[in-house]
């Protein structure tokens, strides 16, 4: 196997058999990987070995030098034929990067990053892509960009290769040349596309379940509250400290603040971001990653002109069958978008949707979902009292509703809000 895997014509072979065989019958074949030491003497197998697993029932030091200058020699192979492209060599890669010091990353990234491209097609390929990129130089880091270059949007909208991209953007210090050769690629729309179409150009993204996370990446500040838009394995690419020996000391490989990075960041698309929001507030306000977009621009933001745009489309939303507060996404995000009004000294979408709804308050509290709506304006006390006093003539009958049967948690929610 080791053999077939960097021969130029039987790599393909060796690539079939790994796509189309099941599992089991491949873990042997993925075994001879490591070197004889754990490949003459396999038994069954109950699940794949990797790099990290072989190193971990290595029973002496040399059995693990070995095992880990024979997975390199596989791969500095590969890399001199251009095996980018093959599943099995990327998850090789990514084993190996798993383990290696960052010493040994950052040398092999040198020869790798030019074909960052070809990498992003699996998950490990896009895992030893953002590896890379926490290790790499300043200089190399530009190379990965250079060759992301026209493929920003189709790599942020793709299953794995997101999570490269949001790695390269997150660590690279040069925010200038991330603006230029990767961000400015999502602020226009592409030459090819019908012109006529009124969409804005990030509204793809920012309505992906993927491509939305680099929005919510630049816009949340709190490192607690950013955490739980993403999940377990995101959060163990994106979170891990990037550190090199120099010297005989551990030097960070991003030097400025993470928090002046996504400012500098943040404000290059800011003006974009805002006319998504206001052009396609409706979209956003029924979509799940748009709403979260939606809803962390106007709480870092307090713009008064998306503030106005989603309360429009809260009127809008309202004459529709079903209404806007009825919507399982919407309503929530009109919710969430008021709370995070309660300790703003100015309110600007709180006061607007009371404005726009003082008088239809009732409309509203018509659906248990609704309701949450209005007992979350109980909690911004510029329009606590005036809310209050506009649901007074309703009390016996939210008090009625919120006893009564099928979903009453937003009735009893409102209750309490009006006891407070």
């Amino acid at each position: 196997m080791p053999k077939l895997a960097v021969h130029s014509v039987a790599a393909r072979v060796v690539e079939c058999l790994f796509l189309e065989l099941p599992s089991k019958s491949v873990l042997p074949l993925k075994q001879e990987f490591y070197g004889p030491h754990f490949s003459l003497f396999v038994q069954d197998l109950k699940s794949a070995p990797t790099l990290k697993t072989i190193l971990e029932t290595a029973t002496t030091e040399t059995q693990r030098e070995a095992a880990m200058k024979f997975v390199k020699e596989i791969l500095t192979k590969g890399m001199t034929k251009s095996f980018y492209g093959y599943t099995y060599f990327q998850e090789l890669l990514a084993e190996y990067l798993d383990v290696a010091d960052s010493g040994d990353i950052r040398m092999m990234a040198s020869n790798v990053v030019d074909h960052s491209i070809h990498l992003l097609s699996t998950r490990s390929g896009a895992k030893a892509v953002a590896s890379f990129a926490s290790f790499a130089t300043p200089k190399d880091r530009k190379r990965i960009c250079k060759s992301l270059k026209g493929y920003t949007a189709s790599s942020l909208l793709h299953k794995d290769a997101y999570l490269a991209l949001l790695r390269l953007i997150q660590v690279t210090d040069d925010t200038v040349s991330i603006n230029k050769s990767v961000l400015n690629e999502i602020l226009t729309a592409p030459a090819d596309e019908d012109q006529s179409s009124k969409s804005h150009p990030m509204l793809g993204l920012a309505t992906s379940e993927y491509a939305s996370k680099l929005f919510l990446m630049l816009l949340v500040e709190d490192d607690e509250a950013r955490s739980k838009y993403f999940d377990p394995y995101e959060r163990s690419v994106l979170e891990a400290e990037a550190s090199v020996k120099e010297n005989g000391k551990l030097i960070p490989t991003s030097k400025k603040d993470g928090s002046l990075r996504r400012k500098e960041l943040c404000a290059h698309i800011s003006e974009s971001l805002e006319k998504l929001c206001t052009d396609h507030a409706t979209e956003l306000l029924t979509s799940l990653p748009g709403s979260r977009v939606l809803k962390e621009f106007y709480h870092a933001t307090g713009s008064e002109s998306v503030a106005h745009a989603v309360v429009a489309a809260c009127e809008k939303g309202l004459a529709e069958d079903p209404d806007i507060f009825e919507d399982v996404v919407g309503h929530r995000t009109i919710k969430n978008i008021i709370l995070s009004d309660e300790g703003r000294d100015n309110p600007v979408f709180s006061n607007a949707f009371f404005a726009a709804f003082s008088d239809r308050l009732s409309d509203v509290v018509q659906s248990n979902r609704g309701a949450f709506v209005v007992s979350a304006l109980l909690r911004v006390p510029s329009v606590k009292t005036k809310v209050s006093k506009s649901l007074n003539r309703m009390k016996k009958q939210i008090t009625s509703l919120s006893e009564g049967g099928g979903p009453t948690a937003g009735y009893e929610a409102l209750v309490k809000a009006l006891k407070s």
